[in-house]
């Protein structure tokens, strides 16, 4: 019974955290497309601190007025994807940026993606199944020249 026990707690802590995840994508170099505002966020298993979107997010956020904004052609670097689960809504992938200059350089911020409560502004494409195949939507951000 205690080995049971042990190891639901396990399973239960583990289901509700987020997971870095491996993938050739980190690293890369990116363009935001379309002005977007930067909002504080909850920081928990469906979005980290900072929240990036060209909407009003209605949920997720501690405040609407934006901390700052994302200029469109300002470039950003991919730097963690997280795979977090939710019992209800399954896994998903939460890719992450930070803003290599400007007056936000250095923070770190999520972008929309196919996870629970984030705004309709959809920057990752679909709801992929392996980190490699993560796909962005140009409309909202896209990969630099090489």
């Amino acid at each position: 019974m205690r080995n049971f026990l042990f190891a639901a707690s396990v399973f239960g802590l583990f289901s509700c955290a987020a997971v870095p995840q491996k993938s050739y994508l980190l690293n890369s170099c990116y363009k935001v497309a379309k002005e977007a505002g930067i909002y504080k966020a909850y920081d928990n298993i469906y979005v980290g601190e900072y929240l990036a979107s060209t909407l009003l997010p209605t949920r997720l956020i501690k405040s609407s007025k934006p901390v700052g904004k994302l200029k469109a052609g300002q470039k950003v670097e991919l730097v963690e994807i997280l795979k977090g689960s939710s019992g209800s809504f399954s896994a998903f992938f939460r890719p992450a940026f930070k803003v290599f200059n400007g007056e936000l350089a250095g923070l770190v911020f999520d972008v929309p993606g196919c996870v629970s409560y984030h705004p309709k502004d959809k920057w990752v494409k679909g709801c992929p199944l392996n980190s490699n195949d993560i796909v962005f939507n140009e409309e909202f951000i896209e990969a630099c020249a090489q």
